[in-house]
């Protein structure tokens, strides 16, 4: 655990930079290697674009948090409640779209405060359970939300440019 506080705060229209660009290096960090040049330029293009992040910071039903140590935007979380959801199959819960850290931070306790918010977040809005997508193959991450008390409750096709890839739906009772 880092010594230095994580600090929590609801990003709002003025945060869009700061959170495009931590958005954009995360999932690039992550993913990149997995995909094509073509698939990943299309997502970060349509999920990351100012006029998106826009939308979704504007949408009642769609929260995101950004984390800052030593003022440094290091991660962030997207939670969504129905019918902003991914999959109308979880509704009843709060689901966590993206969770992400930066590289150069993970490792320090970052993404347990991320995941403690989130279910606070699942008890203010009195929902049972806190759901997420993630790939099948991110190995890391499934490793991550196993550590933090999510199980495998089922399967999802995630879109990515012009591919389907494959998620497990983990879900964590609150």
């Amino acid at each position: 655990m880092d010594s230095h506080p994580i600090e929590l705060l609801k990003a709002g229209l003025s945060d869009i930079p700061q959170l495009q660009q931590i958005a954009i290096q995360t999932f690039v960090d992550t993913y990149a290697v997995f995909n094509t040049e073509e698939n990943m330029r299309s997502h970060l293009e349509n999920a990351f674009s100012k006029a998106q992040l826009t939308a979704e910071l504007l949408n009642p039903d769609s929260e995101y948090h950004l984390a800052f140590q030593q003022g440094q935007v290091v991660g962030f979380i997207k939670t969504n409640i129905w019918p902003s959801q991914t999959d109308e199959n979880w509704r009843d819960g709060l689901e966590l779209e993206r969770i992400y850290v930066q590289q150069t931070h993970q490792g320090r306790g970052i993404g347990n405060v991320l995941i403690d918010k989130t279910l606070a977040l699942a008890r203010e809005k009195g929902l049972p359970y806190v759901w997420l997508g993630v790939w099948m193959k991110n190995e890391k991450a499934i490793g991550f939300y196993e550590k933090n008390g999510f199980v495998k409750a089922g399967t999802h096709v995630f879109r990515l440019g012009d591919e389907d890839q494959h998620d497990f739906i983990m879900k964590k009772n609150v």
